[in-house]
């Protein structure tokens, strides 16, 4: 299979497993964290009383996760395997670029430590100061997915 491929169908993975981790809503709602959302995670300039359609929210998962997928790509200095990617992605989109690029996880990963890296998934459960039992399901699943193991 060429890398091409190879990084197209763990792109199409990562935009179906955000869609299931983040769930599509078509009204403007508070996330956990008190911020304004819509479709499948997205904040930016969302204000009260958005709507989108489904069509809307997909392309605009679409073109996020792409952003996301390119700057982990380009903050991860030594290659990463497709499921690493698709790992590290997902958090990042669900804990923002900021937060990825100061974490523990990016320093392992660039010091070439991918199974420590990978590790550092499982740390990033909270959220309102909380352990958040979704959180904790959705990072068992990306560490999961990062180390190679069966997803269930």
């Amino acid at each position: 299979m060429s890398k091409a491929k190879i990084v197209g169908t763990g792109f199409a993975f990562l935009v179906l497993i955000l869609g299931g981790f983040e769930g599509y809503r078509t009204v403007a709602y508070r996330d956990i964290a008190g911020v304004l959302t819509i479709c499948a995670g997205h904040t930016r300039g969302v204000q009260p009383g958005d709507t989108a359609t489904m069509q809307e929210c997909r392309a605009l998962l679409n073109e996020e996760a792409q952003e996301y997928w390119d700057e982990v790509d380009r903050l991860v200095i030594p290659p990463m395997k497709p499921r690493e990617q698709i790992a590290f992605t997902s958090l990042a989109y669900n804990i923002g670029l900021d937060a990825f690029a100061r974490s523990t996880l990016l320093v392992r990963a660039n010091a070439g430590q991918m199974l420590a890296a990978c590790n550092e998934i499982l740390r990033w459960v909270h959220a309102g100061g909380k352990i958040v039992p979704g959180l904790v399901k959705r990072r068992k699943a990306e560490h999961d997915i990062c180390i190679g193991a069966t997803v269930e």
